[in-house]
């Protein structure tokens, strides 16, 4: 019924109501509709309405009608009356089965009736599923459905106004029927119910019972359920399918797609194989949309094998959306199961629904029955392919994962694979995410690789960057302006991230590229050397900044101005300029926070320069003529006195013949401040670098070493000094002085 008609009635309902005189008792106040007259107590003068509303359901009707007439005031009133008087869920799902859900859900749209209309609209959706989670209630309804037609239809009724909380207690009795006929009933009840129920029954599809899923297929073809397409292709053309099913669902896709179950000669397998690889594609670049909640969580429904029915999933939409990839990909193996390109694309869906689920921050189980497990006895080739998938999705996971593998069994042909191809390994090495760089290195390394090859110095610079990073988070605020700055910083500070702060974008650039691993960079809209496009794009075009979130901060009106350029450079955010810390990170939080690749964590950070210090020691000790190390210098000269990685760095920095190298070994052996036995691999480290590089220390230098070993007091320490001053080769008069000192004599007898 259109709306103003339906206003008729109501106004009609309250003129008569406003002629009604009555006697009022005389312990009661004056009816104050008794007089037509008298305008009713706050009401405002202008009202339609001859009497005001007073129970629960004209107060209701009275904000349907003012909504109706644009009287938003009147509208507002009548609703806030109506919530005052705590109407219970029985009063809303009566008001629901009146008026429908549809008005409550328009009222919560209402700017002006929030948040009033909004906090209805959620106690009729706790009322609604507190019905529907109610068996005794439900199953009356279902046992009505094989009553007499009356009885039936009020069933339907009450069924569709429960909506699709309802579904899964009419699949339990659809999988567990009392007769044939009761199957009938449930079936045609779910027709009734309408579309609605598509998203559930789209869940009883992956019910074990053929008798289940067949009635399933017949609901969403007498639908004509369009989003029920994808998941029709399987059942109609997998092989280990039942007949049934596959008719079944075959006649269902005729009737959706061409309007008539006959047309099933206009499908085929070779479409359906097409579209299953094309949807699961879809949901593994993330291009496919999932439904959404009102929470913005992926509703998925399943099968619950446990409770026999299909139960409803909430799940961030990117696990989502893998699931989903993971499921059509699967669905399309089994239609071409000896397709290779359709393998990789099932074990990389596989790969990135594990990472998603894991988590990308925590390593991946590989025992038997693992995804992982299953991609390392895949082989090199495959995980290869893989690789190249996930890549080319952006699907940081399950490159993850697939580099991880590679690690465990590729060999050296994955850095030149046939045909002149570029290694889709090598890309990895600039894949705009610190995890997969890192990780893409230490397979390379693992590999040993003998001849030079293009990105070698990307492995060196990927340690260098990572054996850099320390464990707090880090950001970078780029601002000329030295209070704004300071501030800014002062925010950041509090929020537990170690902040540095530049005054250009040419200075931010360079600083995130060299510090590695930065959380977030903070960029002023007039920042000047670059300016703020140019600076957005060098940090975009540069492998080692891509992946960087940026948030760019300035006055709220440059917020319109810039929204392109912005939603050009994700990750990125606009965060207006404000005094007030809460303010500031108000937009900051939610942004870091939706970030598909949570952030390095300070384990992980550690964990990644210790494996960093031991590659670079590694490169060190075999002499790699693939690998160059002096770019690394300053990173290994800078850990060379930290506890948990200092063996390694001295190593990397034994392996480096420079004068800086040289003098920074000598520093560490002659620091008395630090443990002996760290004093003691520098002083070894130092002797073989001028064993193989020659003496490279100063004239003042190589005199403060001399001294400085005449002080040492402890053997051991001493001994591995000495080694290094005989490598120095001393002249025929310091011999000499040296050779008549030594206390011979205490030597003889024992």
């Amino acid at each position: 019924m259109p709306r103003f008609v339906r206003t008729i009635p109501i106004l009609l309902a309250f003129g008569v109501f406003a002629f009604v005189r009555t006697e009022p008792a005389s312990a009661q106040a004056p009816d104050p509709v008794a007089d037509p007259a008298a305008p009713a107590p706050n009401a405002p003068a202008d009202s339609p309405l001859l009497k005001e509303p007073q129970t629960p359901e004209e107060l209701f009707a009275a904000t349907l009608l003012m909504t109706d007439l644009a009287r938003m005031d009147l509208a507002r009133k009548y609703l806030d009356l109506f919530a005052a008087g705590k109407p219970d869920g029985e009063v809303l799902l009566q008001l629901r089965d009146k008026h429908g859900t549809a008005e409550f859900v328009r009222l919560s749209r209402i700017p002006e009736l929030r948040p009033t209309s909004s906090k209805l609209l959620t106690e009729l959706e706790v009322a609604a599923r507190t019905r529907a989670a109610d068996p005794a209630f439900v199953d009356g309804l279902i046992t009505k459905l094989a009553g007499d037609p009356v009885d039936r239809e009020l069933a339907i009724r009450d069924l569709t106004n429960l909506g699709q909380p309802a579904v899964p207690a009419l699949v339990a009795r659809l999988a567990a029927p009392k007769s044939d006929e009761d199957r009938d009933h449930i079936t045609y009840a779910l027709i009734r119910m309408g579309r609605q129920v598509v998203p559930p029954v789209l869940g009883t599809l992956e019910a074990p019972d053929e008798a289940v899923r067949t009635a399933a297929i017949s609901v969403l073809g007498w639908l004509r359920a369009g989003e029920a397409v994808p998941y029709l292709w399987y059942p109609a053309f997998g092989s280990e399918q039942p007949e049934g099913v596959k008719i079944a669902a075959a006649e269902a896709l005729a009737r959706i797609r061409y309007g008539k179950p006959q047309a099933v000669d206009r499908i085929s397998s070779i479409e359906a194989a097409g579209e299953l690889r094309k949807l699961a594609a879809g949901y593994f670049d993330q291009t496919q949309e999932a439904p959404l909640d009102d929470d913005g969580q992926a509703a998925v429904w399943t099968w619950d094998a446990g409770a026999g029915t299909v139960a409803k999933r909430l799940w961030p939409p990117r696990l989502a959306k893998l699931w989903y990839a993971t499921r059509f990909s699967r669905e399309s193996l089994a239609l071409s199961p000896t397709m290779p390109e359709v393998q990789e694309q099932f074990l990389a869906a596989l790969l990135g629904l594990e990472v998603e689920s894991v988590g990308i921050d925590q390593p991946l189980p590989e025992s038997p029955g693992s995804p992982m497990y299953l991609a390392m006895t895949a082989g090199e080739a495959m995980l290869v392919g893989v690789l190249k998938e996930s890549l080319a999705a952006r699907q940081t996971g399950a490159a993850l994962a697939a580099v991880r593998g590679l690690s465990a069994v590729g060999t050296r042909d994955v850095l030149n694979p046939k045909g002149g191809l570029r290694s889709p390994v090598l890309s990895a090495l600039n894949y705009p995410d610190d995890r997969v760089q890192f990780e893409t290195a230490v397979t390379i390394l693992r590999q040993e690789p003998t001849l030079p090859f293009t990105g070698a110095d990307r492995v060196v610079d990927i340690l260098r960057r990572a054996l850099l990073d320390g464990s707090e988070p880090k950001a970078i605020v780029i601002d000329a302006d030295q209070t704004r700055s300071s501030q800014v910083k002062g925010f950041l500070a509090s929020s537990g991230y170690d902040t540095q702060v530049v005054r250009s974008g040419r200075e931010g650039f360079l600083l995130a590229a060299e510090m590695g691993a930065v959380n977030f960079v903070v960029v002023q809209v007039n920042v000047a050397r670059w300016g703020l496009s140019q600076t957005i794009a060098n940090f975009r075009a540069d492998a080692r900044t891509a992946a960087i979130p940026l948030v760019i901060y300035g006055a709220e009106e440059d917020r319109s101005k810039l929204r392109r350029l912005v939603s050009e450079s994700a990750p990125a955010v606009f965060a207006a300029e404000s005094p007030s810390e809460a303010d500031f990170l108000r937009e900051v939080k939610p942004f870091l926070k939706s970030i598909a690749v949570a952030p390095l964590s300070s384990a992980e950070r550690q964990t990644r320069r210790t494996v960093a210090a031991y590659w670079l020691a590694e490169i060190a000790s075999s002499g790699s003529r693939v690998f160059h190390l002096t770019p690394a210098e300053p990173a290994l000269s800078s850990v060379a006195e930290d506890a948990q990685l200092s063996t390694n760095a001295l190593i990397g920095l034994g392996g480096i013949g420079t004068a800086e190298s040289q003098r920074r070994l000598s520093e560490v052996a002659l620091n008395g401040q630090l443990p002996e036995a760290m004093r003691v691999n520098a002083a070894l480290q130092l002797g073989q670098h001028v064993q193989r590089y020659g003496l490279l220390l100063s004239k003042s230098e190589v005199e403060g070493l001399q001294a400085g070993w005449k002080l040492v007091e402890t053997p051991r320490l001493k001994a591995a000094l000495a080694a290094v001053i005989g490598s120095l080769q001393p002249g025929s008069r310091v011999l000499s002085e040296r050779l008549q000192e030594f206390p011979w004599r205490t030597t003889v007898g024992q």
